[in-house]
C-alpha cells in the first residue's frame, strides 16, 4: 500500500474524509516524501489534515507555528479528540515542563 493511500485511510478514520482536496494531497504527499513544506491555504480548508495526517504516520515531531494562542489551544484539542498525541506551548506556560504536563 503506498504511503498515500495510507494517509487516505488515516484521514477517514481520524477526520470522515475519503479523500484529500488537491492542494491538501500536494501538501500531504510532499511531506510523506520528506520534503520540507510551508502550506499558505484559506482559512476552512484543512490545514490540519495536511500536517496530522502526514505526522501519525512518520516517525518524529512535527512543529506548527501559530500565531494566536486560541488557534493553538483549539488545534492541540482538536487533535486530541481525532487520537493524536498533541501538546501546545504559550507564552502562557511557565516553561517546557508544563507545557508537557499538559500533553
Amino acid at each position: 500500500m503506498s504511503s498515500l493511500e495510507r494517509a487516505r485511510r488515516l484521514l477517514s478514520r481520524r477526520f470522515g474524509h475519503a479523500d484529500f482536496r488537491p492542494l491538501q494531497r500536494r501538501v500531504v504527499e510532499a511531506m510523506l516524501e520528506g520534503r520540507d513544506v510551508v502550506a499558505v491555504l484559506p482559512t476552512g480548508y484543512g490545514k490540519s489534515a495536511c500536517f496530522q495526517v502526514p505526522s501519525a504516520l512518520q516517525p518524529g515531531t512535527t512543529v506548527v507555528v501559530s500565531p494566536l494562542i486560541s488557534l493553538i489551544e483549539d488545534q492541540v484539542g482538536r487533535a486530541r479528540a481525532r487520537g493524536f498525541h498533541a501538546f501546545g506551548w504559550t507564552s502562557g506556560a511557565e516553561g517546557i515542563d508544563r507545557a508537557l504536563a499538559r500533553a
